[in-house]
């Protein structure tokens, strides 16, 4: 077993905290983790703007307890986070816990340094996750904080239970393959790092005050329910060389109805089952063809299009544009 309390909210200061606890040294904002705790590394970077970005991945060799006390000063910390345990793993804000039984879940949720935060995980769990620490007084620049205060309140109120209202959805996925797959020698990484993680506070935000008349509804689906419905989503944006399976074959998957399926995931998504492949199949169409790195043709290929020009079609329809126009040079 490994716990470790944590004494700061600040990403850097953490960092060295972990580093001590570890016995392993910082090397470029790094630390690899050592093999009786894990395989992977926790970095911090820090972007342009003056924010600090938590990197962390890594899969466990020993059950894991973190610990951060509350401290006075506000801060808040967005999180992407993807965690495959055959086990499980609790989350706790203040006096509340939540555990969950999964093989794997993807969320982004918000916290604040003014409540106690905790997390336990057993050995086998893999995680990985994108932490942007966004000072109070940041956020009042960023935002009209007269119109988020209540927002944020309410949202944060609800503690745990806020980690079942934003999935990562295929807006934030696209975004985060780029972040994945950035070439860190690249002279302009930093900036084009910048650029992605904005618009992922953007969305994020943008998407609460859209749902803040939702904020106090939960849903009745079972705890399990939703997981099912998340290994279909997984399912559906895997593997886009092969067509979209039926609606009968990932109602099995979901050991569910179709009707009860179609339901949940559109409630889960925001997004009906095959709308939701199709536009996360173009928007990773789009940043294929941003990179520069391949042609349209080789994108139908990739995205399973046997026609170039039926691709072709589907973009326009979505963006409006012909992809042509994104190829670079």
């Amino acid at each position: 077993m490994f716990a470790f309390v944590s004494k700061t909210v600040n990403f850097r200061e953490f960092l060295d905290e972990f580093a001590l606890a570890l016995q392993m040294p910082v090397v470029d904002n790094r630390i690899k983790l050592p093999e009786h705790f894990g395989k992977g590394y926790f970095a911090v970077e820090e972007l342009p703007n003056g924010l600090l970005v938590l990197i962390i991945d890594y899969y466990l060799n020993t059950y894991l307890q973190f610990d951060r006390p509350h401290v006075e000063e506000e801060y808040y910390s967005l999180r992407f986070e993807t965690v495959r345990s055959t086990k499980e793993m609790t989350t706790r804000i203040d006096d509340d816990a939540f555990t969950e039984h999964y093989d794997e879940r993807s969320v982004v949720y918000l916290t604040c340094s003014l409540f106690d935060l905790g997390y336990s995980a057993t050995a086998g769990t893999y995680t990985r996750a994108l932490s942007i620490q966004l000072p109070r007084e940041w956020l009042a620049k960023f935002l009209r904080m007269e119109t988020y205060d209540s927002i944020l309140e309410e949202y944060l109120s609800l503690k745990t239970a806020a980690l079942l209202l934003e999935p990562i959805q295929a807006s934030y996925k696209v975004i985060l393959d780029e972040l994945k797959s950035l070439d860190f020698e690249h002279p302009a990484m930093r900036t084009i790092a910048h650029n992605r993680i904005m618009e992922l506070i953007e969305l994020f935000f943008t998407n609460l005050y859209d749902k803040r008349n939702e904020l106090g509804h939960r849903s009745k689906a079972s705890a399990q329910d939703i997981n099912n419905v998340r290994k279909v989503e997984t399912i559906i944006t895997t593997d886009f060389t092969q067509p979209c399976p039926g609606i009968d074959e990932l109602s099995k998957v979901a050991s569910m109805s179709a009707t009860k399926l179609k339901r949940l995931f559109k409630e889960v998504y925001d997004k009906p089952i095959y709308q939701y492949y199709q536009h996360y199949r173009m928007l990773k169409a789009k940043g294929l063809l941003k990179s520069g790195n391949y042609s349209v043709k080789k994108v139908a290929i990739m995205l399973g299009y046997e026609n170039t020009s039926n691709f072709t079609i589907a973009f326009k329809k979505v963006f409006g544009i012909l992809p042509g126009k994104l190829v670079k040079g």
